[in-house]
């Protein structure tokens, strides 16, 4: 999948969310100062509408653990600029413009992980193109700020403007740090992510992936097995010995993102893409894995399967 970009916007790597941000998910999610939050289960997105705003907010994420750039290359966030994408080289990441309609009138600027195929953008909720400035954009150069933009009003932490040249009225959000523990519905995102951490780490046999993200009263269930399983270091352990399993038996394991009724989940196959075997149900609260049910029902043909192996 990808990420909207429109005006200024802060890429970060999901993963170093989970493992790096001080908090977790939980606590970044809380930490956000907008309502501009999309996620594609590898990258999400916080949108500004100037530099210095973006640039404010790569500094509060650094005081959270994250890093920005080391000698002059993106490490866990990247600034893209909705017309001239990265503002400094970025290795993980790649930008660029896709049409979101079928009859391709609508294009939007767009971020996805690198080595992705994936054209579906994920936007903020609410997001509609003919209202937003992917359709309707200007941009005025910082220079150029104090005499083609005439001050109107202020509306809470928004700055109205007119643009003398056009005559159009710009809107600019200022989001300051005191905004930052606004609290927000964020339950398809906590899915999203934790659902693709799931996945990278049976595609990668890697169970270390899982420990912070995690309930400690996880519920595990398999419709192969007559006992449930509960506990977070219990469910680990026996992750970890059936990666080894897998690993010295030659075979492969694929964990694809799919959704089951309006939920994020995965389906597995083995040895093969084309080899499906299971549903793998997800449970999430405050983004930590609560419940994993292993499943034949819902069988995998009533999943709407994604096409990404993260």
């Amino acid at each position: 999948m990808a990420v909207l970009v429109e005006a200024i916007s802060v890429i970060v790597k999901a993963e170093s969310i989970v493992n790096k941000y001080h908090g977790s998910w939980e606590q970044f999610q809380n930490d956000v100062p907008n309502h501009t939050l999309c996620a594609d289960g590898e990258l999400v997105r916080i949108g500004f509408m100037s530099p210095h705003d973006a640039q404010c907010y790569v500094d509060f994420l650094e005081s959270k653990g994250l890093i920005f750039q080391n000698r002059g290359t993106c490490m866990d966030i990247a600034i893209v600029d909705q017309q001239g994408g990265f503002t400094i080289p970025c290795d993980w990441a790649e930008f660029g413009r896709v049409f979101i309609d079928r009859v391709q009138t609508q294009k939007v600027s767009a971020c996805r992980i690198k080595g992705s195929k994936q054209r579906i953008v994920s936007y903020p909720d609410g997001w509609e193109y003919e209202s937003s400035l992917s359709k309707d954009h200007l941009f005025v150069q910082s220079e150029n700020m104090q005499k083609e933009l005439e001050f109107i009003r202020k509306e809470g932490n928004v700055s109205v403007y007119r643009h003398l040249p056009t005559g159009k009225i710009i809107y600019s959000g200022s989001p300051t740090i005191e905004s930052l523990t606004d609290e927000k519905s964020s339950s398809a995102l906590d899915e999203i992510i934790v659902c693709n951490l799931l996945a990278h780490a049976y595609n990668t046999l890697n169970s270390e992936i899982l420990q912070k993200i995690i309930a400690e009263d996880l519920l595990y269930t398999s419709q192969w097995v007559f006992d449930e399983m509960r506990g977070k270091q219990a469910f680990l352990d026996y992750l970890s010995v059936k990666f080894q399993t897998i690993k010295k038996a030659g075979s492969s394991v694929f964990a694809e993102l799919a959704i089951y009724r309006g939920q994020y989940c995965l389906v597995i196959a083995q040895g093969s893409k084309a080899n499906l075997v299971a549903t793998m149900l997800v449970k999430t609260d405050s983004g930590k894995i609560t419940e994993i049910h292993m499943c034949l029902v819902p069988h995998f043909s009533e999943c709407e399967q994604l096409g990404i192996y993260p």
